[in-house]
C-alpha cells in the first residue's frame, strides 16, 4: 500500500512539474508573439501620431471646464485603473489590472486633492451598437461600485454649459444660474 502512495505522489509530481513547464512555455511565447507584433508595428510605421481627443472631446472638455469653474479639475480619458485598484493577494492581480485598463471615462472630475468625484461618458452614435452597450454597462457597474457617479451625456448636449452644470450640480454643488 505504501508503494502505491509513494507511486500517486511522483506521478502527481511529474505532471504539476510538467504542466509548470509548459505554460512557462506558452506564457514566454505569448510575449514573443506579443513583442514581435509591436516591433512590426515599428518597423512598418503602422501607428501615426494623432490628437489626444477628438474634436468633439475637445468641445465637451472645453464646457466641463467653463461649467464646473476654477474649484475643480477636469481630466479627459480616465483608464478605470487610474482611479481603481485591484485588492492586494488576489491571486490574478496583473490579469485583472490589465482588464481595469481597457475601461476608459470620457471625462473624470476631482476635487483638488485629485478625488474623483464624477465620471462621464460623451454618448455618439456608436453608443447604442450592441458590443458599446455592454461596455457602457460595465463602465458604469464599476463606477457604481466605487460610489462616484456616473453620467452619460448625449453628443449632441456637449457645449451646452447650462445642462451640464444641471447634471452635474447635485454632485459638484455648483450654481445652476
Amino acid at each position: 500500500m505504501t508503494i502505491t502512495l509513494w507511486t500517486i505522489v511522483i506521478v502527481l509530481s511529474v505532471v504539476v512539474i510538467f504542466q509548470f513547464v509548459k505554460y512557462s512555455n506558452l506564457e514566454k511565447r505569448f510575449y514573443e508573439i506579443k513583442d514581435g507584433y509591436l516591433n512590426l508595428a515599428i518597423k512598418k510605421k503602422l501607428i501615426s501620431r494623432r490628437k489626444f481627443i477628438r474634436y468633439d472631446e475637445s468641445e465637451m472638455y472645453k464646457t466641463l471646464v467653463n461649467a464646473v469653474g476654477n474649484n475643480f479639475i477636469v481630466i479627459p480619458q480616465v483608464h478605470l485603473c487610474d482611479i481603481a485598484d485591484v485588492k492586494v493577494g488576489y491571486l490574478d492581480h496583473d490579469n485583472l489590472y490589465y482588464e481595469l485598463k481597457k475601461i476608459i471615462y470620457d471625462y473624470a472630475i476631482f476635487d483638488k486633492n485629485f478625488e474623483p468625484l464624477v465620471l462621464i461618458e460623451l454618448n455618439g452614435k456608436s453608443h447604442f451598437q450592441d458590443n458599446r452597450i455592454n461596455r457602457d454597462a460595465i463602465a458604469e457597474n464599476n463606477a457604481k461600485n466605487l460610489d462616484i457617479p456616473f453620467i452619460p451625456i448625449k453628443k449632441e448636449d456637449r457645449i451646452n454649459e447650462k445642462l451640464l452644470r444641471e447634471k452635474l450640480s447635485p454632485y459638484l454643488k455648483l450654481s445652476t444660474v
